[in-house]
């Protein structure tokens, strides 16, 4: 198969599976007869429903799950986007008559450090989208442990929401949302590198560096003192004035 340039996440792990800067990329997958291997390109953002249903309706009923695939790379703002057009399933002149509805989703890379990801409802004119609901969602290219995530829904109060972090796959995973795919919703979290970090010190290290500048603080001040004393023993004072001129002589 081949992959043109870009990011590439395994669909169903999350997992980075590919990284092309230049001509994109040519490889084997394993592709038995009960497994279509998937991928999502990053920069994407796509709404699921991956419970099990045997008809379309029974599908209609299953919460939506959102698959969210983050550019690393780049100096742009926009980490990700994507739409959901939502309407009865049956009737083919829904845009026309305008019964259905569009939501849109973004991720982007906020000037204080954090990213956001954002729902907005640009037409909402279908009235089955309120029994839906959006509630979990999985984050690709999440580079390090969030120190901090909020969930708001529309103007409510923000709230911490649960979740969990794959140090391996780089995957956040936010769950039990539970909020109705037609309310628009900001899900923020931060992983900015600490000042340690950014210096190339670990914590630990930077501790390390402070003890030992200390010890070697205590270190110059002894070895300062004993010179100073055998200085003094000799009738010399530390800058160099005779102990006889200051204090007369012995006896």
């Amino acid at each position: 198969a081949y992959f043109p340039a870009g990011q590439w996440y395994d669909y169903r792990s999350g997992t980075l599976a590919f990284d092309s800067q230049d001509d994109g990329v040519w490889a084997t997958l394993d592709a038995p007869l009960n497994f279509i291997p998937l991928h999502l390109r990053a920069g994407s953002i796509i709404a699921t429903q991956p419970g099990e249903a045997m008809t379309t309706a029974q599908a209609r009923e299953q919460s939506l799950v959102l698959l969210v695939a983050l550019k690393t790379r780049g100096d742009s703002s926009d980490m990700a986007s994507g739409n959901l057009f939502w309407d009865d399933g049956e009737s083919l002149d829904t845009e026309t008559t305008g019964v259905y509805t569009l939501i849109e989703y973004t991720a982007t890379h906020e000037h204080d450090g954090h990213i956001a990801l954002r729902s907005s409802v640009l037409h909402d004119a279908y009235p089955g989208t309120a029994n839906l609901n959006m509630n979990d969602t999985r984050i690709s290219g999440v580079l390090q442990r969030p120190s901090f995530i909020e969930f708001r829904r529309g103007e409510g109060t923000p709230i911490e929401p649960s979740y969990s972090y794959d140090e391996d796959t780089k995957v956040l995973t936010v769950e039990n949302l539970a909020t109705p795919a037609n309310a628009p919703f900001v899900l923020r979290w931060c992983c900015q590198p600490t000042d340690d970090d950014k210096n190339g010190k670990t914590p630990t290290l930077a501790i390390a560096l402070g003890v030992s500048g200390g010890v070697l603080a205590i270190v110059l001040i002894v070895v300062a003192w004993v010179v100073w004393k055998k200085k003094r023993g000799r009738g010399q004072y530390p800058l160099g004035v005779p102990y006889d001129e200051m204090h007369g002589p012995a006896g």
